[in-house]
This record gives structure tokens, C-alpha cells and sequence, in this order.
């Protein structure tokens, strides 16, 4: 014999004893005998042979905690074969109503038990194959999945790595197979949030993983969990969740959904007598999973919103000062905002909030109070019901107000007040209001909200017929009312009750409207219902309204009740002029403006600073004259636009989070109207970044462009824009140009302000600020600054304080400087001509010799075209840019013809 010692033979011991021997080549070895049989009787088991199978169910689970890895695999292969062995039997008894009798053989706890605690910890690729297929057949027989996912979820907390990866990874995948009807979301969510801010990179990952895949079930349900995560982290969640492209459907169902399935195919095809494979039947179930959205209220734990608002919330109420006021009611705000509020006494504090809202002088702090309001009515729902007709008038009454964000908070309130409030009483008050108001903002903004109202199915359903025949009639009497949109808005309305409750119901209320008007009003709701598009009904209603508003200026227009003639006439546009040189030859010229047909300019007008065509450019930059606005008042202002989340997140020490901050932040001011844009606002943004940005110190490029960019969007929609804000941005954007990361950004922002203002202010601003810095880098990019000015605008400044402004960098030390301002020069000089040599005289000779080679050598050169134009001026007469030459020493407009006979005097 070779030495070695023989393997014992252990086949002859009985299978039970050789499936729990302690010897781990014994279980080994059992395991695929049991496997080999458990083979044999998926194939052509009969029901008699049931209790073959079933005698394995008090040793099955034991089978996954084996303590040998190799054969762990292979008992966890065993496991899962022999309960899907009971899922086949399980489909087979389903008919005969045993299936209750096979739940009970499948020890679902011990098997959730074994799983969670050793079949997780075995990282082999087959095992966890073969785990994942034991849950899911585990599932699918059960039927109650509650068991086996909790013990996984808890298993998230392990002090393995792997093992909680891997329990996450079982979870997502059941979750996929099932979905959120058999796999409750709730099971998860409360784990999952330790997951995604795990300090172990690949349970961050699985916890991704399974926050996308929860998402692609309930879909914003899932954010009211999230609301304890880092800005950071959600951010990155929802760029995950917007690659979603469709609603997800269960791949697999429990054995009870599979015997509805064969039932209701085995009935179609009966009664269709074809052989549709059970497609019916198969897209009724899934339309049944896709019926109706999550709600995330469901998911959401009740908080004390009451007991967190401060106890000196009502004598702080009393308060003088508004910024006091506005203080505590951020506070209570903050408290009261999350999607579902425990019960509590909130009869006091909606009494005071009402009071804030009807006799509050400050907009910022009813909106505040609107929005406290708004935040008890969704976290309470039917619950609000109590309180409701304690502040549903007073609303009602401030819809008076024209202030946007007081509007605003408004029409997100009174549907969620409305909704939740007596059907009689709610109705009793909107009736009173559009039948005794004479307000016409009033009255559209109550067609506006009802608009919105009675598109909610719970609102439909709780109105009756003869509520909805005293808002018609109701809504009927202001379809006469003067104010166009009024009568749009009204229309509306009237549209949108007739879809919801019914064209009869609805036309009964209008029978004393003439019935032109009401067969339009019927039509537009018939062509809403015909399209089932929202998108279509807003067509319509922007369309109705244009026609409103023209029709309304045709009215206005005419007279003698004759109509307007079908192009009006522009009276907008100043007349015509046209420059007259009155001396062709000799050096002094004078220039007049002769008047065209129904011009009425007289000739003087030309020495006024109107910054067009003819104009004389200032050679200094005026201070501002806007009145400065403290830091207090524009941090409240900025708050009550992009809200407290977006002020916590610019102020953070994080650049993600203060990245983040400014997004939102840009967000917001370009979601803002334009009319809504005003000389306040820019005011308030500059003196708040400055602040944030620690006057613009801040490190993070990308922060600084993304403010440089909201600073630009506010800048090109605010008329007029206040010259403050122009001294503020200006210098800033001259330093910022010096850097290559943010010099397009920069860039960008000196543009918007020469559109505003003209490009003589912003290139002196410019000029000044280069003059104060010490940086070549700085002073070469604002010459090249200014080149782009001038041929994008073309040469609308005053060319001696121009040349003035950088006569310095022609002298500087440094050589890239001196060339730049050479350039600039260069490029003046094919706007401006010859006249720029009465400036263009230095002591150095030699430099003198440089710019004299310059000129000579782009003599005849025609400037581009502009580009860019300031707002408000006529651009068809900006042709003389491109002519070669506008501006003498002074800054008056010069001739090109005289130029050229210049040049040949010369020659």
C-alpha cells in the first residue's frame, strides 16, 4: 500500500443521519443524493408520492447553514430544489384548495432565520445564484413575504460587509421578481437609508441599487423617507432615477395570481373561442398593478409638527418688527412641513396664522403664514376637516393680493383646504365671493383655483350635482365681466367643471348665459375630453386667451364701434431719421438729423445722450443712484424665493452641497417669470452672493460660474436694471476674466450688462477694475474683453476715455500686456478710423512707430457686424458700425467718405 489512508464509505448510513453527520463529506455526499431524488420526482412525481418530499421540511432549512463552505453550496442548491418541488406541488393542489396545506410545510421563519444569519455570509457565485432562487420560490409558495424580507433587512446592520451586501442584493432582487404588491416598500425603507450612508463602498452601491429599484415602483413616495439623507447623496439618487424610462411589472407571481391568470385565460378562451394564449388576461393584471399612483403618505411615519414649533411662537407673533414675524413663522414652517402630521390641537395656531394672513402689512410673511397653512391641510388630510372653515374666507378674501409669491402660495393652499373642508360650506363661500366681488384679480384667481379644484377626482366625487349647478351659475354672471381675462379665466373653469361632472349638469346653471357663448364653452370641453391630453386643453386656453386680449385691444382701439384695421400700426418705434453730412469737404463738419415723413425729432435731439445712432458717449461712469439694500433685508428676500433648504445649502462648508445650493438657486430665478424680475430682486441676489461667496472669494469654480450665470439671467430680463446692480457686477467680472475656468462665464455676464446698459459704462467699470489689479493675466483679458466689445457692439463708447482707460498697459512692463493693448488699439482704429490718431499720440517714439505700423497695415478693413445690441434700440441702424467708422475725439459720429479723402490728402 502507498501509505495513505482510505476515505471512509458513509452511503451505507441512512439519508437523515447522513444529511445532519457532522462529517462534512458526509452532508456533501447526501446532499446530491437527496438532490438526484428530489430530480427524479419534479419529473413524474405523482400525489401520492407527496409525503416523500414533505418528510424533508424539519431538517430543509438546516441545509443553508451548513458549516462548510463547499457544502454549503451544494445544501443551499439542495433547499432550493426541494422547495420548488413543493411550488410544483403547490400549483397542482392550487385547484383543489390545498394550497394552504403546502404554506404550512414550507417553514417559511426557519428558513428566513438561516438565510439571513449563515446563507448571506457565503460570497461563492454559486451560492448566492442559488440563494436568490430559494427566496424567490420561497415567495412564491408562502405568498407572505413579510417574514423572510424583514430578517434581510435586519441583516443590513451586519458587522460583515459581505454578508449585508449580499442581503441587500436578496432583497432587490425579490423586489424585481415580485414587485411593490407582494414586496411591501415599507419592509425596506427603513433599512435602506443606513445602507446609502453605509462607510463601505459596496453597500453604498447594493443600497443605490435597491433605492433605483424601489423608485421604479412607488416613484416620489420614496423621497418623504429620504428627507434625513445628505443633499449630496439624494442628488445623486435622482440623477439615477432620471434614466428611468417606464414603470416597472412583476416578472414572477405567488401561486394564488397564477391560478387567477389560468382562470380568467381558461374564461376568455371559452368565451372568444380562440387561442389567445392568455394575453387578456395577462394585460388585465398588469393594467390592475398599473392602476393609480403610490401615494407617499402611506409610506410616511406621523411627526409632532405641533410640539416642535417654538413656545414663544404667539408672543413672538406680536412682534413690531416683521423680520421678527417672518422669523418664527420660518420656524413653524420648518416643523409643520413634512408629509404627515400626527394628531394634535392645531385650532390656536391656524386662528393666529389667519390673522397674519388677512392683517399682516409684509408679503413675505403671509405667504409664510399661507404656506403653514398649506403644510397642516396635506399632513393632516381628512383630519383637517375641523380647522378648515377657520381660515377657507380669509383665503378667499386675499386672493386680492397681486404679489406672486403671495398668489403662489394661494393656489397651492386652497384646493388642499378646499378638499378637506364641508362640501356645503366650502361651495356657500366660493358662491358668495363670485357674485358679490367687484375685484377682477379676485375674481380670476377664484376660476383659477376652482380650475385646479374640480380636476381632482376625491373634489369631483364629493361634489353633488346641485353644487356644481351653483358654481356654474355663478361662475356665469363673471362671463360678463369687462376684464378679458376674467372672462377667460371663467371659461376655464366652466370647461373644467363640464368635464368632470357632466355637459347637462353643468348647463343647467347657465341658463341665463346666451347660448353662443355656451355652445363654444361646450365645444372646448368636448375637445378636451375627445384628445384626453392636458396638453391639448392648454393649447385651447392660451389660445382663447390671445384672442381675448386682441379682441380686447380691437375694442379699445376702434371707434364708433368700427373695427381696427388687420395690421396695426406700430407707434412704439421713434421716427425715422436720416444723418446729412452739410459739408463734404474741409475739416469741420457738422452733422443734422433731417427729418423723415412724420418724424417730429427736432435737430437739437442729437445732443442728447440717448446711446444710438449719433450719440455723444459720457467719459466718466456716474455713481449709483438705486439705494443700497441691507444685508438683513436681501437675505429675507433671497429666502422667501429659493426657500430655507437652498440658504442651509449655499451656506455649507461642502463644495458638493454649495454647488448643489447654487443650482437650485439658478434654477429658481430662471423659473421665475420675466415680469416678475424687478430692480428689488437683482439687488437682493447681488448683495446676498457677494455675501456667500465671501465677496467673491469663493474657491470652487463651478460655484462661482453657477452664481455669474444666475447673476446674467437676472440681468437680461430685469427693465430697467438698476445701476447699483451694474457697479456690483461689473468689477467682479473684470477679476473673474483672469481665470481661464471662469472666463466664459464672465464673459458671458459683461454682455448681459452692456445689452442692458450699453457697452461704454460696463468697458469703463471694466477698465477701472483692470487698473486696481495687479495681475497680467487680469489686464490681458480685459483688453481682449474689450476687442470682443467692440466688435460685437461695435464702437458705442467714448473713444478718448476708452484709449484713456488702458493708455497705462501700453506702458506697462510686461510684454504680453503691451501687445494686447496694441491689439486693442488695432481693432478701435477699424471702427473708428483715422480720427483715433488724434489720440493715439505717445512720447516713445518707438511705440509711437509700433501703433502707426498697425494702422497701416489693416488700412481699408471693414469691422464685422455687430452682434450684440443694446435693449430697447432700433437695429436696422446699426449698418454704420459695420461702415468703417462713427466717432470722432469727442465721441460725436464721423464720416468714412471724409476718411478716405483724408487718406488720400496723405498718400
Amino acid at each position: 500500500m502507498s501509505g495513505t489512508t482510505e476515505e471512509a464509505d458513509y452511503s451505507s448510513l441512512p439519508l437523515r443521519e447522513r444529511l445532519t453527520h457532522k462529517v462534512w463529506k458526509a452532508r456533501m455526499g447526501a446532499y446530491e443524493d437527496l438532490i438526484k431524488q428530489l430530480e427524479a420526482f419534479d419529473s413524474d412525481g405523482e400525489a401520492s408520492d407527496d409525503a416523500s418530499v414533505f418528510e424533508w421540511k424539519d431538517i430543509a432549512p438546516l441545509f443553508v447553514k451548513d458549516s462548510n463552505v463547499n457544502a454549503q453550496v451544494k445544501g443551499i442548491e439542495c433547499a432550493e430544489l426541494w422547495v420548488n418541488v413543493c411550488v410544483n406541488i403547490a400549483k397542482k393542489k392550487s385547484s383543489a384548495g390545498d394550497n394552504a396545506h403546502i404554506k404550512s410545510v414550507v417553514p417559511q421563519d426557519q428558513f428566513a432565520s438561516t438565510i439571513a444569519t449563515k446563507g448571506i455570509t457565503n460570497t461563492k457565485p454559486q451560492a448566492k445564484s442559488h440563494l436568490e432562487n430559494l427566496c424567490l420560490n420561497i415567495i412564491e409558495v408562502c405568498e407572505d413575504a413579510e417574514t423572510l424580507i424583514s430578517a434581510l433587512v435586519n441583516a443590513f446592520k451586519t458587522r460583515n460587509p459581505k454578508a449585508a451586501s449580499n442581503a441587500v442584493a436578496l432583497v432587490n432582487c425579490c423586489l424585481n421578481a415580485f414587485g411593490a404588491k407582494v414586496i411591501d416598500p415599507k419592509w425596506i425603507l427603513k433599512g435602506l437609508v443606513s445602507c446609502l450612508s453605509h462607510t463601505n463602498k459596496d453597500i453604498r452601491s447594493e443600497g443605490k441599487r435597491l433605492a433605483v429599484e424601489v423608485h421604479r415602483w412607488i416613484g416620489a413616495a420614496i423621497l418623504p423617507s429620504f428627507s434625513d439623507l445628505k443633499p449630496v447623496l439624494l442628488k445623486e439618487l435622482e440623477a439615477e432615477w432620471e434614466g428611468e424610462t417606464s414603470r416597472a411589472k412583476p416578472s414572477r407571481r405567488v401561486c394564488s395570481a397564477q391560478l387567477k391568470a389560468a382562470s380568467r385565460e381558461a374564461s376568455s378562451n371559452t368565451v372568444t373561442n380562440s387561442n389567445t394564449d392568455g394575453v387578456d388576461g395577462v394585460e388585465e393584471e398588469e393594467a390592475e398593478e398599473e392602476r393609480g399612483e403610490v401615494d407617499a403618505y402611506e409610506f410616511a411615519e406621523a411627526v409632532d409638527g405641533l410640539r416642535k414649533i417654538s413656545p414663544s411662537f404667539y408672543t413672538e407673533m406680536e412682534e413690531h418688527k416683521w423680520s421678527l414675524r417672518r422669523d418664527a413663522l420660518q420656524q413653524a414652517l420648518k416643523s409643520l412641513d413634512t408629509v404627515k402630521l400626527s394628531d394634535g390641537d392645531f385650532g390656536d395656531f391656524i386662528r393666529r396664522v389667519a390673522r397674519v394672513i388677512s392683517s399682516d402689512s409684509n408679503v413675505i410673511n403671509v405667504a409664510l403664514a399661507v404656506e403653514c397653512v398649506c403644510a397642516i391641510a396635506k399632513g393632516l388630510r381628512d383630519r383637517f376637516s375641523q380647522y378648515a372653515s377657520l381660515v377657507f374666507d380669509v383665503l378667499l378674501e386675499k386672493l386680492k393680493e397681486k404679489k406672486l409669491s403671495v398668489s403662489t402660495a394661494l393656489h397651492k393652499c386652497l384646493p388642499e383646504v378646499f378638499l378637506h373642508m364641508q362640501t356645503d360650506k366650502g361651495v356657500e363661500s366660493v358662491v358668495a365671493v363670485l357674485t358679490k366681488s367687484k375685484n377682477p384679480e379676485q375674481l380670476k384667481q377664484i376660476a383659477k383655483f376652482l380650475s385646479v379644484s374640480v380636476s381632482n377626482k376625491k373634489q369631483l366625487i364629493a361634489l353633488s350635482d346641485k353644487h356644481t349647478i351653483s358654481l356654474a351659475k355663478a361662475l356665469s354672471s363673471c362671463l360678463t365681466a369687462r376684464d378679458p381675462v376674467v372672462r377667460n379665466s371663467t371659461s376655464d373653469a366652466l370647461v373644467a367643471l363640464m368635464k368632470g361632472k357632466g355637459v347637462d349638469v353643468v348647463r343647467k346653471g347657465m341658463k341665463d348665459v346666451d347660448q353662443k357663448k355656451v355652445e363654444k364653452i361646450i365645444s372646448l370641453s368636448s375637445v378636451s375630453n375627445a384628445s384626453l391630453s392636458s396638453k391639448a386643453t392648454t393649447t385651447a386656453t392660451k389660445r382663447r386667451s390671445k384672442e381675448g386680449r386682441t379682441a380686447a385691444k380691437s375694442t379699445l382701439g376702434s371707434k364708433n364701434g368700427m373695427k381696427r384695421h388687420a395690421t396695426p400700426v406700430k407707434t412704439s418705434k421713434r421716427p425715422k431719421t436720416q444723418l446729412i453730412d452739410t459739408n463734404a469737404k474741409g475739416k469741420g463738419k457738422r452733422k443734422v438729423l433731417k427729418k423723415t415723413r412724420g418724424s417730429s425729432i427736432a435737430t437739437k435731439a442729437t445732443k442728447k445722450s440717448t446711446k444710438g445712432k449719433g450719440t455723444t458717449y459720457s467719459a466718466s461712469v456716474a455713481p449709483p443712484s438705486y439705494p443700497e439694500m441691507s444685508q438683513e433685508e436681501a437675505d429675507a428676500f433671497v429666502s422667501s424665493i429659493v426657500g430655507e433648504d437652498v440658504i442651509t445649502n449655499v451656506n455649507s462648508r461642502l463644495w458638493k452641497e454649495k454647488l448643489a445650493g447654487a443650482e437650485s438657486m439658478f434654477n429658481t430665478v430662471t423659473s421665475t417669470a420675466a415680469v416678475d424680475v424687478n430692480a428689488k430682486m437683482s439687488i437682493a441676489f447681488s448683495v446676498f452672493i457677494a455675501k456667500v461667496t465671501r465677496d467673491w472669494k469663493e474657491t470652487n469654480f463651478q460655484v462661482k460660474n453657477k452664481y455669474m450665470d444666475t447673476l446674467t439671467h437676472i440681468a437680461g430680463v430685469c427693465i430697467p436694471l438698476p445701476d447699483r446692480f451694474v457697479h456690483m457686477c461689473a468689477p467682479v467680472a473684470a477679476e473673474k476674466l483672469g481665470d481661464i475656468k471662469t472666463n466664459a462665464s464672465a464673459t458671458s455676464l459683461l454682455d448681459a450688462l452692456s445689452c442692458a446698459v450699453g457697452p461704454n459704462d460696463i468697458l469703463l467699470l471694466l477698465l477701472e477694475r483692470a487698473k486696481m489689479n495687479k495681475s497680467p493675466k487680469v489686464h490681458t483679458e480685459c483688453l481682449a474683453y474689450v476687442q470682443h466689445s467692440l466688435n460685437a457692439f461695435g464702437p458705442k463708447v467714448n473713444v478718448k476715455a476708452l484709449v484713456d482707460g488702458f493708455h497705462w498697459m501700453l506702458l506697462c512692463a510686461n510684454a504680453t500686456v503691451r501687445s494686447s493693448a496694441v491689439d486693442t488699439l488695432t481693432v478701435l482704429y477699424t471702427h473708428v478710423g483715422n480720427s483715433l490718431k488724434h489720440i493715439a499720440k505717445f512720447d516713445k517714439q518707438a511705440l509711437q512707430d509700433v501703433v502707426d505700423e498697425k494702422f497701416a497695415s489693416i488700412v481699408g478693413q471693414t469691422p464685422p457686424s455687430p452682434t450684440l445690441f443694446v435693449r430697447g434700440e432700433d437695429t436696422n441702424k446699426n449698418s454704420r458700425s459695420s461702415d468703417g467708422g462713427d466717432e470722432d475725439v469727442d465721441g460725436n459720429a464721423t464720416n468714412k467718405e471724409q476718411e478716405q479723402q483724408q487718406q488720400e490728402q496723405e498718400q
